[in-house]
């Protein structure tokens, strides 16, 4: 089942569309995923620039989140899927637009992810729901503090963030840290 879902701008509506989810959620006994614009964040790391979030936002959002067993799919390509698109000091990045699923999801549909593709002109990125059957599951990045005091680490990280990437400077972003984590797996072997 798939739910495309808007979130409106105020808290109000938010609160009441998390509410009305939740009804829906208490009927589904299928895998079921809500993919779409929420317009809210789960953390505050997930804004940067304009209106500081309220914490409450975040909040009423995690919430809504544990209280009906959902979470992000897992994703690749842009973390921060809306950008005001401003060109000056007042760009704001946000991730607003999700992947949501339930447990049955993640269960019959083990292989699915979703690609945040680039914005091209709009200032939301696409969400491209994708299945492979033979995605080689890695484990999960983990950076070790100690890794700073090794005097190759600085000169790695120069070296990796002066590499040409082409893209919005969100994509370059993006590459270039994805270039360092695998550059810095290999220290863990």
């Amino acid at each position: 089942m798939l739910t495309v879902v808007y979130g409106r701008n105020g808290r109000p509506d938010r609160v009441k569309l998390w509410d009305d989810l939740s009804v829906i959620s208490q009927s589904v006994t299928t895998p079921w995923t809500l993919m779409g614009d929420f317009n809210a964040c789960k953390d505050t790391c997930e804004n940067i620039g304009g209106n500081p979030l309220h914490p409450r936002e975040t909040i009423d959002f995690n919430e809504f989140l544990v209280n009906n067993d959902l979470a992000d799919l897992s994703s690749k390509g842009a973390f921060y899927t809306w950008s005001n698109k401003s060109r000056t000091n007042a760009r704001t990045l946000t991730k607003i637009d999700r992947c949501l699923v339930n447990p049955l999801w993640l269960t019959q549909y083990k292989d699915s992810y979703v690609d945040f593709a680039n914005p091209g002109v709009s200032d939301h990125c696409p969400i491209l729901m994708r299945w492979n059957e033979h995605i080689k599951r890695h484990g999960s990045f983990k950076f070790f503090n100690h890794w700073v005091d090794n005097p190759s680490f600085l000169p790695l990280v120069e070296e990796v963030w002066n590499t040409r990437q082409i893209g919005n400077p969100m994509m370059r972003l993006t590459s270039k840290l994805r270039l360092l984590k695998s550059r810095l797996k290999t220290w863990s072997k």
